[in-house]
């Protein structure tokens, strides 16, 4: 996790370096693995100013699961 959070920075970097980018525009998706990513890095950089994730905790069986599904979604 910490190697893709790294290279996450790094992208981060390379697209604040580009005058076509708007610096403060820069937001983040994550999906499964890159969720788990994305959640660790809008922790550690104030770079991203929008992130959306398909991360639950019901993925990682906390809690009930989800109505008429025994292993949630």
């Amino acid at each position: 996790m910490t190697v893709r959070v790294y290279e996450a920075l790094l992208a981060l970097k390379f697209l604040r370096s580009r005058p076509e980018i708007c610096n403060g525009r820069i937001g983040l998706i994550g999906h499964s693995g890159g969720s788990v990513a994305g959640n660790l890095l809008v922790r550690v950089s104030s770079q991203v100013r929008a992130y959306v994730s398909d991360l639950t905790a019901i993925h990682f069986n906390v809690g009930d699961p989800l109505e008429g599904d025994e292993y949630g979604q």
